[in-house]
């Protein structure tokens, strides 16, 4: 005789059925609000193509820009003018979904991004969104020659990106040295703005006191090893010794830093120099590169070449230390030249990952994309 369930077995069934339940939806929701946030990105992106392309046209023999608010609930114009969104004419308005918000501008600001008539120019600056509670963003970026980009995960060809600490461009013309990742933003010392970049525009330092002061945050703390930094630089001279950056003191020889020499060779700095094989070619772009393990363990990268390894040792890194690009101690080792594409891991790239950065010399923006 066939018995049917329970009151117990009943109600196992109607737990694993509501777990199920559950966790189907909110895979769905996280999914929707994925979309949600690609597609919202793509219409943002949009946006300024058509009001750059009206003010290019003269349409209505007006300026033409988009105005982005972060508030209660976070919106976007479309609008024309003769001088600035207060004054302008709105025609297209457009609320963000539920689940997706700004993260820049950031709460209660504003943003105008404003296209010169006729060349469409504009200035450098960024819109970032993000999923609400989540890490997951992406973001939309100009440039002062009017160049619109859309920075999407599914063509991010950085190696590990969900372990990136700190990525600095050095696109802008003006304000904070923004960290990609929105922890390490920087302070620049210094007046060469926007300089011809290996990609893009970059940053430049004078030789003399120019440097990027990148704050004393945790995540660029490497006492036990694990990290790897790499930059693109380019120097007229390799006669004095130039720091590239690190989170380094000479105040009992503690933590770590990238430096050339005075012999033209890329080193890694931690209680002593590990200098590399080759010399730097002056007035020329090199991707530098260092990976060192948990047990000090260094390799050095030269244009993405294995270019000396070893093992090395570290005095703790001061915790108010400062990670600084072009200087250590505020001045000391000035950087003379150029130097751009500055990002760290947390963790240690292979050669592979490493060459595959060098991207055979020729590196173009979309290999350098990095959102989460």
């Amino acid at each position: 005789m066939k018995r049917g369930f329970t009151l117990i077995e009943f109600l196992i069934v109607l737990v694993i059925v509501s777990i199920i339940f559950y966790f189907g939806i909110k895979n769905y929701i996280s999914y929707q609000r994925g979309v949600d946030l690609e597609v919202s990105a793509k219409q943002i992106a949009d946006a300024l193509v058509s009001a750059q392309n009206k003010s290019i046209n003269r349409e209505k023999d007006k300026i033409w820009g988009v105005y982005f608010k972060n508030g209660d609930t976070d919106f976007y114009e479309i609008y024309f003018t003769d001088s600035n969104y207060s004054g302008g004419t709105t025609t297209t308005l457009i609320y963000l979904p539920k689940g997706v918000e700004f993260s820049e501008p950031a709460e209660g600001q504003n943003k105008e991004i404003q296209f010169e008539k006729n060349t469409g120019r504009t200035t450098s600056t960024s819109i970032k969104l993000v999923i609400k509670g989540t890490n997951k963003n992406l973001i939309i970026t100009t440039n002062s020659e009017g160049k619109i980009n859309l920075a999407q995960c599914p063509f991010s060809n950085l190696p590990q990106k969900d372990n990136i600490v700190a990525f600095w461009q050095m696109e802008e013309e003006s304000g904070t040295i923004i960290d990609q990742t929105g922890v390490n933003n920087g302070t620049y010392n210094g007046a060469l703005w926007q300089q011809t970049g290996k990609i893009d525009k970059c940053l430049g330092f004078d030789g003399s006191n120019d440097n990027v002061n990148c704050g004393t945050s945790e995540t660029l703390k490497f006492n036990s090893g694990n990290f790897t930094m790499v930059a693109w630089i380019k120097t007229p001279s390799t006669s004095v010794i130039q720091a590239i950056g690190g989170k380094f003191t000479s105040n009992l020889n503690r933590g770590y830093m990238t430096r050339i020499l005075n012999t033209g060779k890329f080193s890694y700095y931690a209680v002593s120099d590990h200098p590399g094989a080759t010399t730097v070619t002056t007035d020329t772009w090199h991707m530098v590169a260092v990976t060192v393990d948990s047990s000090q363990n260094y390799i050095l990268y030269l244009d993405g070449a294995n270019d000396g390894s070893g093992t090395s040792s570290m005095n703790a890194v001061p915790d108010a230390q400062p990670f600084r690009i072009g200087t250590y101690d505020s001045t000391e080792e000035p950087f003379n030249g150029l130097i751009d594409e500055y990002i760290v891991w947390n963790t240690v790239l292979t050669a592979n990952e490493v060459s595959t950065l060098y991207a055979n010399g020729a590196p173009e923006r979309e290999t350098y994309i990095f959102c989460r």
